[in-house]
């Protein structure tokens, strides 16, 4: 049940059970519990007694004389005053006689339909469409047309689903759009995210189509004022801290960020500046004469109003006021401006001693050579190493948690164990080495609870007194009574958030160089059952062999089993083989866990073992990369496509005509064999 258009945004209603919509004097009203008109359609009327609205099937709510044809013209229709949506037959248009134009608007939050920042409209003065941030920064053009799309957007014309028309004659300019199959729904979305978004509806699933601005720092000031943007994350300056935690967790980071310590011009401490690395300089700088930093920093610390310099090529740069549109420098991006931010001279962050992060991930142990999923524990912690650039598993594994400001967990209670909360903005939780080095002594031996196939395991203590253990997840999926304390909401959680580790890994730390290299290794090392065959038989790996573990994890998390058992054994290898036979059988909804059956979205299941055979599919190539994997799983991207057979998936038996016994196989020959592997 997808809002496409809201009547009263600016004016919500504070009592729905006593709200009222009704035709009054001819036109279609919302009264509020007052009985007070809050929202009317306001269209004047000579006559008002045959006046009806209408809901049509294209989406469209049209308020007409019942007395007239249905091909008559309309008093008022939603089409003339979009929200956020531009469904298939309205149109997005400029009228050039009264200088007027319709303009998609985005929420405020995913929760509250409030216009918010980000707008969609025609250029008045070209044939292109644009975004705007707040009516007036333009940050994207789509080019102009040409005929069949906008230059800049060659995907408008996908695989002959759309016809798209752009009109331009002396009266208006207009983009509109249709479908060939009128059994699809479809609709362009100006998102809270400042990307607008061609959204495809399928089978009850809402699948992402296109989007622009293809990065999301490409948004003008996503993360408000002195926030930073780094992927699809937001974070707050050193110095700085969320304006509204709440706002950023409905990934609304229009507020930005305020200052920890509010600055004191008249103290007799002076402020000081922080350097910080960025892609490019904030917009309207300030050019002032300086001839070298040292003369730069004292112009800007002489005036109070100023809150950044920059002193590059013999040029001072000074901004007064909030600085908007920072990025952080990433792999793709390594360009690296220099800019100084003006903090309190009392700030904590000029304390030697900067607080590295812990990235906490679910499902997921990195190696020196190569990332190998694992159906090892609830998280894993890995430590972001700032001094070598690289990341790293730590093998000491804890369960979800935060310190003072970090998720909470409810040890108490064994159901709520895996609850989890993501306010880190890459979605995964973070909290400091600090407060794990502290929380175990060091990983003292003193705290080791025990040793497993998966490294030592610690007791961990926390401020308060509080005490955290750790459960292998394979513990929980496998175990008659425990898996019982994962519904499906859980395991569909861990799965997204497994994907989403993964995808940090590939992206951000690059444990393997490239998202198309490949290596190969002598020594194959890792876990039966979870090794990509390209990987078990010639020793060559790449990012695809973590694709095909996170395959198999999740195949195991959906239905409960494990890979490494004969399942029906005299047609299936393991599990793989079990679930592709399913599969194709259109029964894939007999493999879920008997436990998730009154717990689970049939939908969400299937996609996940959908996604999971793509995952393991024999050759590498064919396999999604995890950023694909995670878009499939949370429903934005396109079709998900049809799996082909996955890697070990049949069995051959080879009957030996000595053998004594005619009734059983001498030897089982596979496909693939392996030699004993070491185990990790």
């Amino acid at each position: 049940m997808t809002l496409v258009w809201v009547a009263n945004r600016e004016t919500p209603i504070s009592d729905t059970n006593s709200a009222e919509l009704k035709i009054l004097d001819g036109n279609l009203v919302l009264m509020n519990e007052s009985k007070v008109s809050i929202w009317s359609t306001n269209v004047n009327l000579t006559t008002s007694n045959t006046v009806v609205a209408t809901l049509g099937d294209n989406g469209n709510l049209v308020l007409r004389d019942e007395s007239e044809p249905r091909t008559s013209e309309e008093f008022w229709q939603s089409f003339d005053n979009p929200t956020d949506t531009l469904l298939p037959g309205n149109k997005l248009a400029y009228d050039k006689r009264t200088k007027t134009k319709k303009v998609l608007t985005s929420w405020k939050n995913f929760v509250d339909p409030a216009p918010g920042l980000f707008s969609l409209e025609l250029d008045p003065n070209g044939s292109q469409v644009i975004l705007r941030w707040n009516m007036t920064e333009w940050y994207w053009t789509s080019g102009p047309w040409n005929g069949l799309f906008f230059s800049s957007v060659p995907e408008m014309s996908l695989n002959g689903i759309y016809n798209h028309v752009y009109v331009d004659n002396v009266n208006e300019s207009y983009l509109s759009y249709s479908l060939n199959n009128p059994s699809l729904k479809s609709g362009y979305v100006m998102d809270v995210s400042g990307q607008i978004k061609l959204i495809l509806w399928y089978q009850k699933n809402r699948l992402l189509v296109w989007h622009q601005p293809m990065q999301q720092c490409d948004v003008y000031a996503y993360c408000g004022a002195f926030g930073t943007c780094n992927q699809n994350s937001c974070y707050c300056l050193p110095g700085f801290k969320q304006r509204s935690e709440y706002d950023w967790s409905l990934k609304d980071y229009s507020g930005g960020c305020v200052r920890d310590i509010i600055l004191n011009c008249t103290s007799d401490r002076k402020d000081k500046f922080l350097a910080n690395k960025i892609v490019s300089l904030p917009p309207n700088p300030q050019s002032v004469m300086a001839g070298s930093a040292r003369e730069c920093n004292s112009i800007c610390l002489s005036n109070c109003s100023c809150t950044a310099y920059s002193y590059e090529d013999n040029a001072c740069l000074v901004w007064n006021g909030e600085l908007m549109d920072l990025q952080q420098p990433t792999k793709n991006n390594s360009s690296k401006r220099t800019i100084n931010i003006r903090l309190s001279a009392s700030a904590s962050q000029f304390s030697n001693n900067k607080k590295r992060k812990v990235l906490v991930i679910g499902s997921v142990v990195g190696s020196v050579a190569v990332v190998m999923v694992l159906l090892a524990t609830v998280v894993i912690c890995i430590c972001h190493r700032h001094k070598s650039g690289t990341t790293k598993a730590v093998e000491e594994s804890s369960l979800a948690f935060r310190d003072k400001d970090m998720l909470q967990i409810e040890t108490k209670n064994s159901s709520d164990m895996l609850e989890g909360d993501n306010k880190s903005g890459i979605g995964v939780p973070f909290c400091s080495w600090e407060s794990i080095i502290a929380a175990t002594e060091n990983f003292s031996d003193i705290h080791k609870l025990g040793r497993g196939g998966f490294g030592p395991v610690y007791k961990a203590i926390f401020p308060g007194g509080q005490e955290i253990a750790v459960k292998s997840l394979d513990a929980f999926i496998f175990d008659k009574k425990l898996c019982m304390l994962l519904n499906w909401k859980k395991r569909f959680d861990i799965i997204l958030g497994i994907a989403r580790g993964v995808l940090y890994l590939h992206q951000d730390s690059r444990i393997v160089e490239g998202t198309g290299t490949e290596t190969s290794t002598s020594k194959v090392t890792g876990t039966y059952g979870y090794m990509a065959p390209e990987y078990a038989s010639d020793g060559l790996f790449s990012i695809k062999s973590d694709v095909f573990s996170f395959g198999v994890v999740v195949l195991e998390i959906v239905t409960g089993k494990k890979n490494t058992g004969f399942y029906q054994s005299s047609e299936d290898l393991n599990l793989l083989g079990y679930v592709w036979r399913l599969w194709s059988e259109n029964k894939a909804f007999d493999l879920v866990d008997r436990t998730l059956l009154e717990s689970c979205e049939k939908s969400e299941v299937i996609k996940c073992i959908n996604v999971g055979l793509l995952c393991v599919e024999e050759d590498p190539s064919d396999r999604p990369t995890m950023s694909n994997v995670v878009l499939m799983l949370s429903g934005e991207t396109t079709v998900v496509p049809v799996p082909n057979q996955p890697a070990f998936v049949m069995r051959k038996r080879v009957f030996s005509t000595s053998s004594s016994s005619s009734n059983k196989p001498d030897a089982i020959s596979n496909e693939l064999t392996m030699s004993a592997p070491d185990g990790r």
